[in-house]
This record gives C-alpha cells, sequence and structure tokens, in this order.
C-alpha cells in the first residue's frame, strides 16, 4: 500500500493546488455553505438579503467570508448584489447531492483556500499529526470539510491524521486483521471505535473507507466480521468524525461517533467488533 510521498516527488492533490501556502482563509460554517450552493444551483441567482437569511447571518458582513470563498474558486459571480450561479457551482451541486466526494473534491480544491490545506495535509506523512499552528481558528472550517472529503481524520485527544490510502477490499482485508489482532487483547473483540482509530493513525485510512472495505471483504468472504455488545461507553462521545450525507434530497455534513456500533453497520448498536480470517 503507498503510503505519503517524501521530499522529492510530489502527490496528485499536490499538483492540483499549486505551490503557495500564503492565501487568505475564510472561516464559515460547512452545512451552510452546503445550503447556500444547493440554493445557488436551484435559482442560479439569490439576493443578498436571501443569502443572508440561507446562512443564517446577522447582516451582510455575516455573508463576507462565503463571498470570499465561493468567488476565490469561479464557484459565484457577484453583481449588483446579486450571487448568480457558474458551471462550476453547479458541477459542485450535483456532486454534492450524489455524494460524489471525487467529482466535489476536485472542485473544492479550486478554491485557494481548501487548495492551501489539502496540500499541507497531503505533505504530511501517514502516521504523522497534521501541524494545525498556520490555520488558527479557520482549523475547524477546513478539518471539518476535509474530513467530509476523505482527506483527513481527527482523533481526539491527538489530533489531525492524513488520510490517503484507499485500498480495495482484497487489499484491506489483511490490513483489517492485522490492525485487528493487534488490538485484540485475547477476548476476541475489539472497540469499533478504536479499530477505526488504528487505521487512521496507522494506515491512513478513512473510516468511510474502512467501514464500506470491511463490508465489501465479508461480502466476498475476504474474511468474516461480526460485532456484539449494545452499551456505548460514553467516555468516548467526543470520538467523532463529519462525513458527507444527502438528507431528504439536500447535502449535509454530519457527525458519526467511531464507537457507536450504528456507523459500522446501520441499525445495530453493537458495539465491540471481531474479526476472523478465512
Amino acid at each position: 500500500m503507498t503510503k505519503r510521498p517524501t521530499s522529492g516527488s510530489r502527490s496528485p492533490v499536490s499538483e492540483l493546488v499549486g505551490t503557495s501556502d500564503k492565501v487568505p482563509l475564510p472561516r464559515f460554517n460547512i452545512n451552510k455553505l452546503f445550503s447556500l450552493v444547493d440554493a445557488l444551483d436551484n435559482d442560479q441567482a439569490l439576493s443578498e438579503e436571501k443569502v443572508v437569511d440561507i446562512v443564517n447571518a446577522r447582516s451582510r458582513e455575516g455573508i463576507e467570508e462565503y463571498r470570499r470563498f465561493l468567488k476565490s474558486g469561479s464557484l459565484v459571480s457577484v453583481l449588483n448584489q446579486s450571487w448568480n450561479a457558474t458551471p462550476q457551482l453547479q458541477e459542485l451541486a450535483i456532486s454534492l447531492r450524489n455524494e460524489n466526494i471525487d467529482g466535489a473534491k476536485a472542485i473544492l480544491l479550486a478554491t485557494p483556500s481548501f487548495g492551501s490545506f489539502a496540500r499541507h495535509v497531503s505533505n504530511t506523512l501517514v502516521g504523522t499529526k497534521v501541524n494545525q499552528d498556520s490555520f488558527g481558528r479557520a482549523i475547524t472550517t477546513y478539518r471539518t470539510l476535509g474530513e467530509a472529503m476523505l482527506l483527513c481524520a481527527e482523533i481526539e485527544g491527538e489530533g489531525i491524521y492524513s488520510t490517503p490510502n484507499s485500498p480495495d477490499a482484497e487489499h484491506f482485508a489483511p490490513i483489517a486483521l492485522q490492525r485487528f489482532r493487534n488490538l485484540d487483547n485475547g477476548d476476541g473483540l475489539v472497540a469499533t471505535g478504536e479499530w477505526f482509530e488504528s487505521l487512521i493513525r496507522k494506515d491512513g485510512i478513512h473510516p468511510e473507507i474502512a467501514r464500506q472495505r470491511l463490508n465489501d471483504a465479508s461480502a466476498r468472504e475476504l474474511l468474516r466480521r461480526s460485532t456484539e455488545g449494545s452499551t456505548t461507553d460514553v467516555r468516548f462521545d467526543r470520538h467523532v468524525i463529519h462525513v458527507l450525507r444527502v438528507e431528504s434530497g439536500k447535502p449535509a455534513v454530519i457527525t458519526v461517533h467511531l464507537y457507536r456500533g450504528d456507523y459500522l453497520i446501520p441499525g445495530k448498536s453493537s458495539t465491540s467488533l471481531r474479526i476472523e480470517g478465512i
């Protein structure tokens, strides 16, 4: 499995986002941004008063960061206090509604601020925490968007890690089994969140990828997986990531709890995982 490039090579993200890190960092709410993108795609043009209403701002000054971000990526044009959708914004809205991460990410990388964050993450070696200092108070915005675009994941109490690796089910199965065995204390069960976080930390695999590949590997009988237990340990409720979902036809970023079993298998509250080889 390929890990983060060392000096002398550049990752695909680096090629997309350019070279300069000295860019402004607008701060905003990701869900309000996605609501605005959705509304602009539906109406094609919005008055500033309507934009203020959509993002629930107190005044026109409250929409400035959204304007800066969208204009920086050529996602809107603003004329006579009217915000107008561009073809790029339409592509972004369609990708978000279809949970097409690759499509949405490609468009968002064209914004200098998110592109800078993505490059910074891509240049961080797998297993090394991302240095957050240069992002200041804006880190919440870009970490949330980075998690939703599968670029990174935060481990509570540790920091943000890059998650560039997306092995197929066949290559993922032995990794999943090895991480389980490393964590198993002898009772044959491991907390689901502990397993997810081990894959983040050691393999650079995002929980969304790990969840999908584990289900694929199980369906292909590359391994056996089962869950047990139903008591959620609230001590780990701060161990979360942010993922893209479509609710009632509208894109949103939701918070999922890594130590709750229903993230791994929807509808099941089991909090402990067992993985066996075949």
